[in-house]
């Protein structure tokens, strides 16, 4: 795989090409990753358009973090118009405080999503880490890892890793599947679950 460096234009954008927008929410921080696949990629591998971290600040009242969220996840949907998002499923957390937080942000991603009538497909943490690592118990360190190599990059976040590999998943599971077409056929995929 290689990365796309340039910023990305859609204009005219065929159908073959299909965009994932990978989302490894949280309260101060934001991992997010972009993955193409299709004819237009000029490959049969995929390649990534771009991967960060939103930073909404160490402290500060919640409203105003998820208010900085909502503002700056819309400027990444804006930017790389994707078909779909993958996002981590729930899981519960070992503090409470934390799950709620998590929840909240989770929350303004989902409301985004919708706003912009994108489908949302969600992967349990341990589908994601055996797809590309092998095992299931795979440390993150471990998926940034694999991610760095076979994007040819280098990332400092493990949350924007963690981001690009939820849209790896979704990706291979989208081919592997063959129902993505020109018409923007079924997108039925494998073990995860569609967000209703």
């Amino acid at each position: 795989m290689t990365t796309r460096r340039h910023e990305p234009n859609y204009s005219g954008r065929a159908h073959a090409l299909m965009i994932i927008l990978g989302v490894d929410p949280g309260s101060r921080f934001t991992g997010w990753g972009v993955v193409a696949s299709g004819r237009q990629t000029q490959s049969s591998e995929s390649v990534c358009l771009g991967h960060g971290v939103l930073s909404l600040g160490e402290t500060g009242p919640l409203p105003q973090r998820l208010g900085k969220l909502l503002a700056l996840f819309e400027e990444k949907i804006e930017q790389f118009q994707p078909d779909a998002l993958a996002v981590e499923k729930v899981f519960m957390a070992k503090n409470a405080d934390s799950a709620f937080k998590l929840g909240h942000a989770r929350g303004v991603i989902l409301a985004v999503a919708g706003a912009h009538n994108l489908p949302v497909y969600e992967y349990a943490t341990r589908h994601v880490k055996k797809m590309l690592t092998g095992t299931g118990a795979a440390a993150k360190e471990q998926v940034k890892w694999v991610i760095e190599r076979l994007f040819s990059l280098r990332s400092e976040s493990l949350d924007a890793t963690d981001a690009l590999a939820l849209a790896v998943c979704c990706t291979r599971e989208v081919e592997s599947a063959k129902i993505w077409s020109v018409s923007g056929a079924s997108r039925s995929h494998g073990r995860n679950e569609v967000i209703k």
